[in-house]
């Protein structure tokens, strides 16, 4: 498991997603505008990658890119280098095979 532990939990819905941002970077000091972005940034991406990739990868690749970012300088950038490292890293898993989608999934 990843360290900062898994961003989808099971009938976590809309606003409830933020609550759970701000326990994975517990440790983390980014503000709450900041993290509602990143939020928003996350739906976009499961809207974009829907029925491609299922939502706990997005959301361990979203975690991880906002644990690489925990000392950024400049947090009003974060939620754009959130998107655009966890889709980089989709597009990656994607080109090398490396994610299954189950049928529910597609189908969603």
């Amino acid at each position: 498991m990843h360290p900062l532990g898994s961003l989808c939990r099971p009938g976590v819905q809309g606003h409830d997603l933020f609550q759970v941002f701000r326990e994975a970077v517990m440790s983390v000091s980014f503000d709450a505008q900041v993290l509602k972005h990143v939020e928003a940034e996350v739906r976009n991406i499961k809207h974009d990658f829907r029925g491609l990739v299922p939502e706990e990868s997005i959301d361990a690749f979203a975690s991880e890119s906002l644990a690489r970012l925990a000392d950024s300088k400049v947090p009003q950038f974060v939620p754009l280098f959130v998107g655009r490292f966890t889709r980089e890293r989709l597009r990656e898993q994607l080109r090398a095979g490396a994610i299954a989608v189950t049928e529910a999934e597609k189908g969603a």
